[in-house]
């Protein structure tokens, strides 16, 4: 089975950083780890440990490539081409198959769709004639890439069983396997290349049961890299005689071999820090520090007049004579963004995450910032573990950062402003777990006068607050609490403080009265998800937040619990509990989301609900959570993974920032913030001309705006009602037809009738 992409790649390199339309789905990447290149033509792409992207040598333009613009998947394993047939093979992890060849991109998805016991993982790609040969985790795939269709598929494992195939090489007459259980050998015409029988294996290598990685033939030798212990690998040049096979080792001297590589006529070694050619003549690897200077080479194209190096710290480094170049597309520096915030259209990100025991990963401490269509990263300390972040809501320029063994980092103005942790206990209020630099913090919320509240795991005083005017005050609230561990806290309009109490403990809420000094007002409550029946659903809590009615949604993995009189948490708890949102699938009643782990939720400007689980991807729901408005996955949408961990929203653009363990994603929505007066209206675009088909959006409305539309004359076309701030028209009218060229007039009101606006469009068909 296949499927055809027709893409004209003048698009694909066209493809734009901006996003203007509803509906535009845009990736962001680390794009700088190198550690795949190939070249078709003009086109170089460049696989990196986040996504893959091309550079176009005619034009001299950088450009990434997903499934935003023609790609089927993600996570990208294999990748090869062929210049005479011009034809590029793109495999993915899960053993989806890309060919992209005339302009069009056609996917296989056969191998991924079928079930298969052990792995389908494609190790790597060999163009044999109108063929291409696919190494794959339980044998080989034979491609006929005149029929973008599968041929044939070979077992060669012993009775014919799966055997990991790492890389094939052909030699116009054998074709070569490296295998999980050495190097096998048969002519590619013969017959019975399908039974396992044929297949010889090359029993004379003193490590001939051994997994080997690559087989690369290069003259009359073949050269073999794969483990000769443990920790160790060797290379084997393997030729014949005439009283047969016959084999030496290379570079025993190079400690790290990661790679054999044969591009043009030369063979290359590559390690961690050091390409070696292959002197055929000397018949030794030499290092090439100074011919191919490269910090971190992983692969290696060359062409009749440049060499094209993957490298893991610079993306793609280009040497072209005496001119050396380095580039990578702009993204984040990390694929795992673990927390956001966004003050006036500035996001902030940071990377990292806890493990399953609440500690840190040990990732340098950084931030990403993205404002104008450019991602830029800060760091600078010998702290690890960035994961809470808050930007100050009235100066975007400040920001706090909460680590998990480091304290909190202070930033101004791009730059490191202040460290609080062990060095200096004397000037904050934050406590260490033990003694050294365990200061851990789980979560940050600034309340309505800025004071930023925060929760610090495992001390005696694990709630602190930066008063605005930058003193610091701790709350004894371990009692109350009884329970080593707090992460996220959110600050509700009523001035009440949600903490979630991790590992099934429950939920932590207290208000200071107004008086952040005197403790002695203070309410405080510990209590577990229970129902009206006093029944206890899950609190294994993942995640907690506000909507704009003062409902508390919160996120378990066992679906979704709200509270929608969470006021009453403290005065009137006998109508204080949890409900679980009862919806109707096939004419049954059924539990909101039920059997799925939520890992967020964020309210746009419309009420609504967006929800990231762990393995089904995105869902939009409607302000109560009873209808599904969206659902997002890795199948049906661009999105990179079903595994969704954080989302932000852009108030002021709604923009939605997704964040996958696959890395980050954004999708410009329909609704934005409300304001509270026709300000600062925007119809786009204006004028709408003949060629675009998108929908026209009205934006800078106040809540639950009423929109008419007429033409010049006054008759009447088009109405309907703004999803927060935002509303959008298809340009036709309410019978279907699209709107003739003329001047269409917009006019907005509120609910009351109280604040009116009036506007205009031109449409030109």
């Amino acid at each position: 089975m296949k499927k055809t992409i027709v893409i004209l790649f003048l698009f694909l390199f066209a493809f734009g950083q901006a996003q203007n339309y509803i509906g535009d789905w845009q990736v962001h990447l680390p794009y700088y780890r190198g550690v795949m290149v190939s070249k078709n033509n003009d086109i170089i792409y460049c696989v990196t440990e986040g996504g893959i992207f091309r550079y176009n040598e005619v034009d001299d333009e950088l450009s990434n490539f997903s499934k935003v613009n023609g790609l089927s998947d993600s996570d990208v394993s294999a990748i090869c081409s062929n210049e005479l047939l011009k034809t590029t093979i793109i495999a993915y992890e899960n053993s989806n198959i890309d060919i992209i060849k005339d302009n069009k991109i056609t996917n296989i998805p056969d191998i991924k769709n079928k079930q298969i016991i052990g792995s389908k993982r494609i190790n790597s790609i060999l163009f044999v004639k109108n063929y291409a040969y696919l190494a794959i985790g339980f044998g080989i795939i034979k491609l006929n890439l005149e029929k973008n269709e599968i041929s044939d598929t070979y077992y060669i494992g012993e009775n014919g069983n799966n055997l990991v195939v790492n890389e094939l090489a052909y030699d116009e007459t054998y074709l070569y396997a490296a295998t999980e259980n050495g190097i096998f050998y048969i002519k590619e015409d013969l017959n019975t290349i399908n039974d396992y029988q044929s297949w010889e294996k090359m029993d004379f290598l003193p490590t001939a049961d051994k997994s080997f990685f690559n087989v690369v033939k290069l003259e009359n030798s073949l050269f073999v890299l794969g483990y000769y212990s443990e920790n160790e690998k060797v290379i084997y040049e393997i030729y014949e005689t005439d009283t047969g096979f016959v084999y030496e080792t290379h570079a025993d001297e190079v400690l790290i071999k990661n790679k054999l590589k044969k591009t043009a006529n030369d063979l290359f070694l590559l390690s961690d820090t050091v390409m070696y050619k292959f002197n055929i003549n000397n018949s030794v690897f030499e290092p090439q520090k100074n011919a191919f200077p490269s910090p971190r080479p992983r692969d290696v194209i060359l062409t009749h007049n440049s060499v094209y190096i993957a490298d893991n710290l610079r993306g793609i480094v280009l040497i072209r004579g005496e001119n050396k170049y380095y580039f990578y597309p702009d993204g984040t520096h990390e694929l795992n963004i673990e927390e956001m915030d966004i003050v006036n259209n500035e996001l902030w990100a940071t990377y990292g995450g806890r493990n399953a025991l609440l500690s840190g990963k040990n990732y340098y401490g950084m931030v990403n910032k993205y404002f104008d269509n450019k991602w830029t990263h800060l760091s600078g300390t010998n702290t690890l573990d960035w994961t809470e972040i808050k930007i100050v809501p009235s100066d975007p320029k400040h920001i706090f950062i909460g680590t998990i063994g480091y304290g909190i980092v202070e930033i101004y103005d791009n730059k490191v402003k202040k460290i609080y942790d062990r060095n200096n206990f004397s000037e904050h209020t934050l406590q260490s777990i033990i003694e050294g630099n365990f200061i851990r913090i789980g979560g940050l919320a600034f309340d309505k006068n800025e004071n930023l509240w925060i929760t610090n795991w495992g001390v005696d005083e694990p709630i602190s607050v930066i008063k605005k005017d930058g003193t610091w005050k701790s709350f004894k609230y371990k009692d109350a609490i009884n329970f080593p561990y707090m992460t996220d806290i959110i600050i509700t309009k009523t001035d009440n403080k949600w903490c979630i109490l991790p590992r099934g403990e429950g939920l932590f809420v207290f208000n200071n009265n107004g008086t952040i000094d005197n403790e002695n007002d203070d309410l405080l409550y510990k209590f577990q998800n229970k129902d009206r029946d006093g029944a206890i659903l899950s609190n294994n809590i993942n995640c907690i937040t506000e909507d704009r009615e003062g409902i508390i949604w919160v996120g378990t993995d066992e679906g979704v619990v709200v509270y929608y009189n969470p006021d009453n948490v403290f005065d009137n708890r006998d109508y204080f509990y949890a409900s679980q949102i009862i919806i109707e699938v096939n004419g049954e009643p059924k539990h909101l989301l039920k059997t799925e782990l939520i890992q967020t939720i964020e309210i746009d400007g419309a009420n609504r609900k967006w929800i990231g689980t762990e393995k089904s991807g995105l869902y939009i729901l409607s302000p109560d959570g009873t209808s599904e408005i969206a659902h997002f996955t890795a199948e049906n949408s661009p999105l990179l993974s079903n595994n969704v961990t954080k989302i932000k929203i852009n108030p002021q653009n709604g923009i939605a920032y997704i964040a996958t363990n696959k890395g980050l994603m954004s999708y410009k929505s329909a609704t934005t913030e409300p304001n509270d007066y026709f300000e600062k209206v925007l119809v786009y675009p204006n004028p709408v001309r003949n060629t675009y088909q998108g929908d026209v959006v009205i934006s800078g409305l106040v809540e639950d705006t009423n929109v008419k539309i007429t033409d010049i004359a006054g008759n009447f076309v088009f109405e309907t009602q703004s999803l927060g701030g935002q509303a959008t028209w298809n340009g036709k009218t309410l019978q279907g037809d699209r709107v003739k060229t003329g001047i269409y007039l917009i006019f907005l009101s509120n609910e009351d009738g109280s604040k009116t606006f009036i506007t205009k469009l031109l449409f030109i068909n």
